[in-house]
């Protein structure tokens, strides 16, 4: 159970606004009180900082690792750790958008190998910088910690966290004044919810992207287990489905370690050489390092669009989008006058940038300065007339101004040029709604759920 819930201030600074449990520990969502500036904070549950007391002092070194790394466009950025009442936090940028297990198994993947490409290729450009600066392994890839940002930019988060986990079972194992003697994840799973891990899905879950070797220990671990995970990870971002399927911690080790992957679909078949490259069940026969499997998906990605894809943002390139990024979250809970001070520090350092403009367009309009907002999608449109973001916020300033039929022309060019954004589709429902037609209304509802299944609009029914 977590310690702090939405509503409370975490020693009187940080305003609690969300709580995310995970399999070992939760994410607080927080405004700081002092900086004025949004959060996500980490921190292992109580059961496993009870169960190995050096814990705090294993995730405090594994989270300065994180920390040391620099800034890199494709990694979430840590900021600080702080304990507080013995219970270590390590602060990070929040970011305000969806994780990659809410893409997987729709049209947004399945449909269109480019976007596979696009954020395949920026895990790569993220591991690699990581195990070029001092991460040997990230050791927990999966869906859930692929952060995706509204203009689909992957970032990745709890760079050698598990590591910590990793070191307390290797000296649960050696040491017999330990009680309670934890072998795997999945033993630690059923420490924390008081079950059977292999009874239930908590301890499974654990196994899903681990390779072979992780299955008899994690003292020899090292990046070609994170290559491993990528591929399991590539193959179901490409399906939708898994390449294993088990319901217990004892079944995946028997599928990773002696069954061959299924054969991809023949639509699919151009990530073949990529995706069983990476699960060869012997470690030296994978990939050497994410350059290799980078070069192989850009190879890919200029084959299929005749572009060769861009290395990530740096200097004020990146810090405009730090800014832009914060400024998301602070709307999102709604601090707008915080918001709109990160969107204008955010065009200080790039003023050509038509999201941006666009982005501080939606804060004006929830400010209720509508006819403002316009002025800022106009030059966002003046600078990129294609921008998908500046046409959306655009429609939505016209309705609130109550000009539907203007709003409409709106969402349709944003739908034209991002046919996948459920939120435009949603709007767009809702505008036909505030006119009147309720058939077409119903039908972008219809086209919200094929996009994103786990959102059913309020007004479908």
């Amino acid at each position: 159970m977590a310690r702090w819930q939405a509503g409370d201030a975490i020693a009187g600074r940080w305003h609690v606004h969300d709580v995310l449990a995970g399999p070992f520990g939760v994410v607080y969502v927080v405004f700081d009180g002092e900086s004025g500036e949004v959060f996500a904070a980490k921190a292992f549950s109580d059961v496993l900082l009870q169960w190995d007391r050096i814990l705090p002092h294993r995730f405090k070194k594994e989270a300065l690792q994180w920390l040391k790394l620099g800034h890199h466009q494709n990694l979430v950025h840590p900021r600080f750790i702080r304990s507080v009442d013995g219970c270590p936090l390590l602060f990070f940028e929040y970011v305000c958008g969806t994780n990659l297990g809410q893409w997987i198994g729709t049209a947004n993947l399945t449909d269109d190998p480019v976007m596979v490409l696009r954020l395949a290729l920026q895990l790569c450009d993220g591991l690699e910088f990581a195990q070029s600066n001092g991460i040997g392994a990230h050791r927990n890839i999966k869906p859930e910690n692929c952060l995706i940002t509204p203009q689909h930019v992957l970032k990745i988060t709890d760079l050698g966290l598990s590591k910590a986990l990793d070191d307390s079972l290797i000296a649960a194992s050696v040491d017999a004044r330990v009680v309670v003697r934890a072998r795997t994840r999945a033993d630690l799973a059923e420490l924390v919810h008081g079950r059977r891990a292999e009874d239930g899905q908590t301890g499974a879950a654990t196994a899903i992207y681990l390779a072979p070797e992780q299955f008899a220990g994690s003292k020899h671990v090292d990046r070609r287990a994170d290559i491993y995970a990528f591929g399991v990870l590539l193959f179901q971002m490409v399906t939708g489905t898994l390449p294993f399927v088990a319901t217990s911690w004892m079944e995946y080790e028997r599928l990773h370690k002696t069954q061959q992957p299924p054969l991809l679909p023949q639509r699919h078949q151009l990530f073949g050489e990529v995706i069983y490259g990476c699960l060869a069940k012997d470690a030296p026969r994978r990939f050497t390092d994410f350059a290799a499997v980078r070069q192989q998906l850009a190879q890919l990605y200029r084959s299929l669009t005749g572009q060769t894809y861009a290395r990530p943002l740096e200097d004020d390139d990146l810090e405009a989008e730090d800014r832009d990024i914060q400024g998301l979250g602070l709307l999102r809970f709604g601090y707008l006058r915080q918001a709109l001070g990160s969107f204008e520090c955010a065009l200080e350092l790039s003023p050509d940038h038509p999201v941006l403009w666009a982005h501080k367009g939606e804060v004006l309009r929830q400010l209720g300065q509508c006819d403002e907002a316009l002025v800022c999608h106009q030059v966002s449109l003046e600078l990129d007339s294609k921008c998908a973001a500046a046409w959306y916020h655009r429609g939505l300033a016209l309705c609130a101004l109550q000009r539907f039929s203007e709003a409409l022309a709106s969402h349709e060019r944003a739908l034209e040029l991002d046919p996948r954004c459920w939120q435009a589709w949603m709007d767009k429902g809702l505008t036909f709604a505030a006119l009147g037609q309720r058939t077409a209304e119903l039908a972008c509802y219809d086209r919200v759920q094929e996009l994103n299944p786990r959102h059913v609009p309020a007004r479908r029914n």
